[in-house]
């Protein structure tokens, strides 16, 4: 995917809208589903992020807002502008651009205001939740939360076995309930249940195969480590 930063102005002085879309700069992004941050000078205190097929949506803009020139209320300011070139094989719904805004929108929902594209939340904090979110790709923050919260970490222990299932023949375990030194998946539980296969692959570091043979000792029970 070349994706291409046009426009980065956090913490610099952003564009002003009209000034930004030139002939020249309209013909080059028109080939281009973008996403956008901005901000009117109408309301001072807040983002709106968006999608934009070529400049269609940015010029909509001013014709709401007007030219930064008119006065002090009038007129849009440009902080953020990234896209990727258009494809005939999918439209702006499966673009880069509505897959960002997406992810966005979901991370910033405590800060949102207005419809789903407008937050009242700082230059810094917004510039960050940028950044952040690059980093995972198209995952939402959640998204990312639960697959770490999923993966083992050197710290993860089984602190006890607290029951099984056994096979239908055999006076063999299948299953064991472990309780772990930290919630599972779901932020509530610490028990996990896992078949003998997998406990067999689990990181030594677990001791998850050291308490399952002694459980199946304790119990006299058969099981296969």
């Amino acid at each position: 995917m070349n994706r291409i930063l046009f426009v980065d102005c956090f913490h610099k002085r952003p564009e002003q809208l009209e000034k930004f879309l030139t002939k020249e700069n309209k013909r080059i992004l028109s080939d281009y589903n973008l996403f956008y941050v901005l901000k009117s000078n109408m309301e001072r205190s807040i983002f709106k992020i968006g999608i934009s097929s070529g400049t269609h949506r940015l010029s909509s803009y001013l014709n709401i807002y007007g030219s930064n020139a008119v006065n002090q209320c009038s007129g849009v300011l440009l902080y953020y502008l990234t896209g990727t070139k258009k494809s005939p094989d999918f439209g702006i719904e499966r673009s880069y651009a509505r897959k960002k805004e997406k992810q966005l929108i979901a991370d910033l929902k405590q800060f949102n205001v207005r419809g789903d594209e407008r937050f009242e939340i700082n230059e810094a904090q917004l510039r960050h939740a940028i950044l952040d979110a690059e980093k995972r790709g198209f995952k939402t923050k959640a998204q990312q939360e639960a697959i770490t919260a999923s993966t083992l970490t050197p710290t993860d222990l089984v602190l006890k076995v607290l029951g099984h299932t056994l096979y239908k023949t055999k006076n063999k375990i299948r299953t064991l309930l472990l309780r772990w030194n930290r919630p599972s998946l779901d932020d509530v539980s610490y028990e996990t249940e896992e078949t003998v296969a997998k406990i067999k692959n689990l990181p030594t570091s677990t001791q998850a195969a050291r308490k399952a043979w002694a459980y199946a000792k304790a119990n006299n029970l058969q099981i296969d480590l």
